[in-house]
Parts: structure tokens; C-alpha cells; sequence
């Protein structure tokens, strides 16, 4: 009788531990999947406009430049795969803008909507002759970190700024 009671709620436990999610009735996550190297979607001018996230253009990508004012920062970000660069701008607040535009004339400007952190769109950028600048624009400003309103940080990059091949494996 009593291993008939125990059989009948071994699947009854079993069940209030795992929930339909696949989380532990614990609260604490599933472990989590090892991840798959993305291959990006597109590559050069075929990523034009594209969010670099959603056409897996990140991994693999370099911060060319960046500078710093207060809590604001400002990078170039590169993808070698991709051929693309684009703004991240971090530690921005609401209405904030972030720019990046290339050698000739291309150009994505963007605002921060919500949260702390925006990134431009993915303008084309050759390997081998590419000149990038980027724009943040502390539309409000931020007084308690001396940033006064319209504060416009720019940094630039152009393919000099490229890890060499020599470099890279130096760095390994």
C-alpha cells in the first residue's frame, strides 16, 4: 500500500517542479542552451539600413573608436563579416540621438526611446577604404554630470583603425 501511495505521487511532484515553461517551480531558469555561431544574413550593401542584431551582425564585431562624456559613451562598432559599421551610443537617457554616416554621403540617426542604451542602423563599410563618423546628442543634458543640453560628442574612424591581421593573432 504504501509503495502503491508513493508511485501515485512521484509524477504529481515531478509535475509542480517543472512548469509548461520549462523553469523550475523554484524560480530559477532552465540551463541555459549553448549558443550557435550566428552567419550574418547579409554582408556590404545588402546590410544597409538593417539592425545589426537581427541580421546577426554581431558577433565578431570590434569597437574601433569611442570617447566618453560623463556617463555618456559614444562608439564605432565594425563588423568584418558583415562589412558594416554602426553608433552605439550607452548611458544616454529618453529623446537622446546617435548618428553614424560613411564616406559618401550615407547616413542613420536614431533616438533613444526608452531605456539607456540605442544603436544606429548598419551603414556599408569596405574593409579596405571606409571612413566613418558618429554623433550623440544629449538633447536635455545632464547637469549633475556637466553635460550641458545639446552636448554633441563625434568621434571618427576609418579603416586604419582596423586590428591588423599580425595584431590580432599577437593578441590570441
Amino acid at each position: 500500500m504504501i509503495v502503491a501511495v508513493v508511485a501515485a505521487l512521484v509524477p504529481v511532484a515531478l509535475t509542480a517542479l517543472i512548469q509548461d515553461d520549462g523553469s523550475s517551480a523554484s524560480g530559477k531558469p532552465p540551463p541555459a542552451k549553448p549558443s550557435v555561431a550566428a552567419t550574418p544574413d547579409c554582408k556590404g550593401e545588402t546590410c544597409h539600413g538593417l539592425d545589426p542584431e537581427k541580421a546577426g551582425c554581431t558577433q565578431g564585431t570590434i569597437t574601433l573608436r569611442d570617447d566618453w562624456a560623463g556617463l555618456m559613451r559614444l562608439e564605432i562598432r565594425y563588423n568584418p563579416a558583415c562589412e558594416t559599421v554602426w553608433a552605439k551610443l550607452t548611458g544616454a537617457g529618453p529623446g537622446d540621438t546617435v548618428s553614424i554616416s560613411t564616406s559618401p554621403g550615407k547616413q542613420h540617426t536614431t533616438e533613444v526611446d526608452w531605456g539607456k542604451t540605442k544603436y544606429t542602423p548598419m551603414l556599408h563599410a569596405p574593409r579596405k577604404n571606409f571612413s566613418a563618423q558618429a554623433t550623440a546628442v544629449a538633447v536635455k543634458g545632464y547637469p549633475d554630470h556637466e553635460i550641458p543640453k545639446g552636448y554633441e560628442l563625434r568621434i571618427g574612424a576609418n579603416a586604419t583603425h582596423l586590428p591588423t591581421p599580425t595584431a590580432t593573432a599577437r593578441q590570441s
